[in-house]
């Protein structure tokens, strides 16, 4: 995850195209040459920045449905015939390893390691809150200080907040406009949790976005860089 994210790339959208492929043609029965062929296809139209960060736009929301689009599309293309390359990982140029991890040495075999045994879906996480999951756990520790010390915002002078250099490009930003820069703000979350004492949609509608003592005490929490 982090050879592929530090860069810029958002994994959402450079990995879901293969999900939403295999998925598509085990549904659609394809045999294991088609299926082959529609993750070559798949794999050619993965992409997705972190960029939308920067100015808060919607591209994100964008990414997760266009990914699964590609897959579906490639399982579609394949079964009206139109071939996908079939080694899409391992080409000796232009392979999506080449191009996603140019400085690293890729492990094939992990790939198929425990195929039929080990579900990966299992370990997935479900969000508790609305907002960028690397949020989360510093939510709930801040929450349990709160909570257990009765503090009013009014009261906090500083928030500290230690968090890894790449979890700083996500989610560092203290100032918000948009919705989606207040759900990849650590600093707004906390601040507004401080007020409201929970994390719903509602904390994310763009008239809360104003709120002056959430913007003040916004710009109190300090990103401590770790790495």
């Amino acid at each position: 995850y982090r050879a592929l994210a530090e860069p810029g790339w958002h994994p959402i959208s450079v990995v879901g195209g293969f999900g939403s492929a295999a998925a598509g043609g085990k549904l659609e029965g394809l045999d294991s040459d088609q299926l082959t062929s529609a993750l070559g296809l798949a794999g050619s139209f993965t992409g997705g920045s972190y960029a939308f960060i920067d100015d808060g736009s919607m591209a994100k929301r964008w990414h997760a449905g266009r990914a699964s689009a590609n897959g579906a599309e490639a399982v579609y293309l394949d079964k009206g015939g139109f071939a996908g390359q079939s080694r899409i990982l391992e080409a000796s140029w232009g392979s999506w390893y080449n191009a996603h991890f140019p400085n690293e040495t890729p492990d094939f075999p992990s790939i198929t390691r425990g195929m039929g045994s080990e579900y990966r879906m299992l370990d997935t996480t479900f969000k508790a809150y609305p907002c960028c999951l690397g949020i989360h756990q510093h939510l709930e520790a801040y929450a349990e200080i709160v909570q257990s010390e009765g503090l009013e915002p009014q009261a906090i002078e500083r928030i500290e907040a230690e968090v890894k250099e790449m979890s700083a490009k996500m989610i560092g930003k203290c100032e918000v406009e948009t919705t989606l820069d207040a759900q990849m703000s650590l600093a707004y979350t906390l601040a507004v949790f401080s007020f409201t004492g929970r994390i719903t949609l509602a904390e994310f509608e763009l008239e809360r976005l104003t709120d002056p003592g959430v913007t003040e005490l916004s710009q109190r929490v300090r990103i401590i860089r770790t790495d």
